[in-house]
């Protein structure tokens, strides 16, 4: 990361950015700067953004570093005190619901409902008949949830269940424990009115609308290079920078707020909250989880009790992130991966686009060597200490050409070089379960099915309004 500035504007956030740029490009082309040009960058991109010294790193030595987790990692003692963290409303859960599903090609990820998942795959198949998809499910049998509220109403599900029999006091007012509850739900420009409306128009599901923080990450334009200098360039398209920008838009001013509708006018009404407000609520919180919306465990598992008493134990040991490995799937994917570096003397997160000639995202015989993937399941203990990072230092850049213009990509995932970051790993190795491309669309119908068949699952969905 580079430092050392007060980054609470949009504007001074940006403008660091532009700096960081700068100097990743000063340092790699040198004497060439001059007669730099986008087109160059573009041919360079691969060895621009790899990681230092890759060929050093050893992907095999990983697991012998690893935080092994079974259901009998923790002590009774541990999951009480993980409990009590939870019930006492102690961990803020951020869902990262910005992306775009450009992969997918069906829009905000957080609207995607079965029924339009499976009238894509049944699309696929006529337009490439000798790959069709099957459609594992009816999707008529399917409640029409989006995929967002089906991670919200997860999560209500899960905390009226611990709250009903917790382990250590008798039952607790689920409504209560509910309304004590801190969530973060990252959103789009496009698409954040519909959903902040949603929850508004569902009294929020049961949490607290003070509670129930949102951020918009807003789109970046690209930059192009004249006369050795890097600038935002006003033809180029605003486009979004990623999730390590959303996490640092978290910290910006002018950016968190809770929303209600206004029982006079019936209008939306936003709350903005200043920076040492968020700040102040992070400094009372034990853990923060961030989950990606296209998670298809938390479909029917949003609350691990073990995972969190883990995070809390290593907070305990000094660590400010965990992160999670599994195994690498098949047909092999691209994303972040862990390998051993040696000069650090330990595991890294390093993205397959920064694996240089080594790790190539175009070539799945190189993603296949990937040992351990990153589930993009992180958690950070005391986490006012890692928001308190991003206030005043700027993610790598991640420099990427997209149409002519040069866009910087930063990852969450690049916080574990800054922040004391423990791995953790379940036995046995698990594979990632998300929905990224149209071929996960099938799994991700038999998830939600199996979400819908959980006892008073569909119950809570009326309950609110949603069916």
């Amino acid at each position: 990361m580079v430092a050392r500035t007060n980054m609470r504007t949009m504007t001074g956030y940006r403008g660091r950015v532009l700096s960081r740029t700068q100097a990743e490009l000063n340092s790699f082309y040198g004497s060439r700067m001059p007669s730099l040009t986008t087109k160059q960058i573009a041919l360079d991109q691969v060895r621009l953004r790899a990681y230092r010294d890759l060929g050093n790193c050893d992907m095999q030595r990983v697991a012998d570093h690893l935080v092994v987790v079974t259901p009998d990692s923790v002590s009774a003692e541990e999951l009480r005190a993980a409990e009590a963290v939870k019930l006492g409303g102690q961990e803020i859960v951020e869902d990262a619901a910005a992306g775009e599903a450009t992969r997918l090609g069906l829009g905000t990820k957080y609207l995607l409902t079965p029924q339009k998942i499976a009238e894509a795959l049944i699309l696929h198949g006529l337009r490439q008949p000798d790959n069709i998809i099957p459609i594992p499910v009816a999707p008529n049998d399917l409640a029409p949830i989006s995929l967002g509220v089906r991670h919200k109403l997860q999560f209500v599900y899960d905390l009226i269940k611990l709250a009903a029999s917790p382990s250590s006091s008798p039952a607790l007012n689920p409504a209560e424990v509910i309304k004590s509850q801190f969530s973060l739900t990252v959103l789009n420009e496009e698409t954040q009115l519909q959903i902040v409306r949603e929850f508004a128009q569902h009294s929020h599901f049961g949490l607290s609308p003070e509670r129930t923080l949102f951020v918009v990450q807003e789109k970046g334009l690209g930059m192009s290079i004249r006369d050795s200098q890097v600038y935002f360039d006003q033809r180029s398209e605003f486009r979004l920078w990623n999730h390590g920008d959303m996490k640092t838009q978290e910290t910006l001013n002018g950016k968190v707020f809770w929303a209600r509708i206004n029982p006079a006018n019936g209008e939306l009404e936003r709350n903005f909250l200043a920076p040492e407000a968020v700040e102040e609520i992070f400094s009372g919180m034990s853990n923060l989880t961030s989950y990606p919306i296209e998670d298809l465990d938390y479909l029917t598992s949003a609350i691990n009790l073990t995972n969190l008493a883990m995070a809390l134990r290593l907070g305990n040991q000094g660590f400010r992130m965990t992160m999670e490995a599994v195994a690498q799937g098949i047909p092999p994917q691209k994303g972040g991966f862990f390998t051993f570096d040696p000069a650090l003397d330990k595991v890294v997160c390093i993205e397959s686009d920064c694996g240089g000639d080594i790790v190539r995202n175009d070539d799945p015989a190189s993603l296949a060597q990937i040992a351990y993937l990153n589930k993009n399941f992180n958690m950070f203990p005391n986490p006012v200490e890692a928001l308190r990072v991003l206030a005043r230092q700027t993610l790598p850049q991640h420099l990427t050409i997209k149409g002519h213009h040069l866009y910087p990509q930063s990852v969450q995932g690049d916080q574990n070089f800054e922040l004391p970051t423990a791995v953790i790993m379940w036995q046995p190795v698990q594979q990632i379960r998300n929905l990224k491309i149209l071929a996960h669309g099938a799994p991700t119908l038999e998830a939600m099915q199996a979400q819908d068949q959980q006892p008073g699952f569909l119950d809570l969905a009326r309950e609110h309004g949603i069916i």
